[in-house]
């Protein structure tokens, strides 16, 4: 499907290899490949390890790159500046992004569209700037482009997965499903608690039981959130991540989490 460059709808299960996929085609691939991702954090992870660890020149284009550097960037872009360009959705709107991408010349191949299932009211996460992106792709084939589109998401039910095949033209031979979608090494265990001051007691009780080496707690609240950083903290390395941590802060919790720094995190959801 994809070496005859068709609209594709591929639906693995995390951790089944989907950035891989597209990453090795982008390599055979001439000019760019253009990632939308809604995931900041994600996005910025697989850069520097495509930079870092596999020497493939890749590019996070966001809001932590000031306008002047984002300017000069694609002032300077050429086919070979890099393989992949990771943005996100709101981004394809901008009109000097658009402008600076036509007005360099280089050749978008392939368009990925990651988290695929936003585009879907049926979806989990129901994002609305995806319902922008076929927009964009009209853009560039009114400008001489014709890039195909590869669509991943981890699951999808019968009407999300309708919602994006109709929405991204994915003939229905064209979908593809892995043979083992269900994550048999996860396990789920549910527990009913009455009240909600039950929770940290049941919480202690799991990481005694257990011990994890690191866990994320959801939590409905930003309060919450706070209340539990501080209450574990006697026994844990703990922090928060919510809407209102500024984004250098986010990006050092972030960092931290991922270093094994901080034992137990307690996000929104």
């Amino acid at each position: 499907m994809l070496l005859h460059k068709k609209n594709t709808l591929a639906i693995i299960p995390t951790g089944g290899g989907k950035s891989l996929l597209y990453q090795l085609l982008s390599l055979d691939l001439e000019g760019v490949t253009l990632v939308i991702s809604p995931l900041l954090a994600l996005m910025e992870e697989q850069v520097t390890e495509l930079n870092v660890l596999r020497k493939i020149n890749a590019l996070a284009l966001n809001s932590k790159i000031p306008f002047v550097k984002q300017r000069e960037i694609l002032r300077n872009l050429t086919n070979t500046s890099y393989k992949l360009i990771y943005v996100s959705p709101e981004r394809l709107q901008n009109p000097f992004f658009r402008a600076a991408l036509i007005a360099s010349g280089v050749k978008i191949s392939m368009i990925v569209v990651d988290e695929a299932h936003c585009i879907s009211q049926w979806g989990s996460s129901f994002r609305p700037e995806y319902g922008q992106i076929n927009g964009f792709v009209d853009f560039l084939k009114s400008n001489s482009q014709s890039p195909f589109l590869l669509c991943l998401t981890a699951t999808l039910s019968q009407l999300a997965r309708k919602d994006v095949a109709t929405e991204f033209n994915v003939a229905s031979e064209n979908i593809y499903i892995t043979p083992k979608i269900i994550r048999d090494n996860l396990i789920l265990h549910f527990q009913k608690v009455e009240n909600e001051d039950e929770k940290p007691e049941y919480l202690r009780n799991f990481l005694t039981e257990y011990e994890p080496k690191k866990t994320v707690a959801y939590l409905y609240s930003k309060y919450l959130c706070e209340t539990y950083y501080e209450e574990f903290s006697d026994n844990y390395s703990t922090d928060y991540y919510h809407a209102d941590v500024d984004g250098e802060e986010k990006t050092n919790v972030y960092e931290k989490f991922l270093n094994n720094e901080i034992d137990i995190l307690f996000a929104t959801t």
